[in-house]
């Protein structure tokens, strides 16, 4: 009858190795990794190109930004320039005053140090040094200190 030598033992262990149920699993293991793997492919690429698009919008935007605040900053240069040739044209004859006034003009904003030199049109010239104001108005050149 029945036969329990260990080559019945023997096949019994094997056979489950050769069915077909355990290879088709197998099979789906191995089809089901792919899809996992390459899902998370896909969403690791698509994540990175989000995030390199969102990179990119923020830096243009920073740029935007910065760029807005050096043209304010500039404008407020040129206006200051601008008066301060008016100034110095106006009050060339008489230094004392313009003593008086180029320093109030300089620590409007508190930034007394952003203007460091600098001149400003042809005719009058209107030079602006950390300590001293140079105007030229013609065949006329005064030079006032400021400390």
């Amino acid at each position: 009858m029945g036969n329990n030598g260990p080559d019945d033992q023997r096949s019994f262990n094997t056979h489950w190795l050769n069915s077909l149920p355990f290879k088709f699993s197998i099979i789906q293991f191995c089809i089901v990794g792919l899809i996992i793997a390459s899902s998370i492919w896909l969403i690791l690429s698509i994540e990175k190109k989000h995030h390199q698009e969102t990179q990119l919008s923020l830096s243009q935007n920073l740029g935007l930004a910065i760029v807005a605040q050096l043209q304010q900053t500039t404008s407020k240069i040129e206006a200051l320039a601008a008066s301060m040739a008016s100034i110095g044209v106006t009050y060339a004859h008489s230094p004392s005053q313009l003593q008086q006034i180029v320093p109030a003009l300089l620590d409007t904003d508190g930034q007394k140090s952003l203007i460091a030199g600098g001149e400003y049109g042809p005719s009058p010239v209107l030079s602006i040094h950390l300590n001293c104001v140079t105007v030229t108005s013609g065949p006329v050149m005064s030079k006032i200190n400021l400390s």
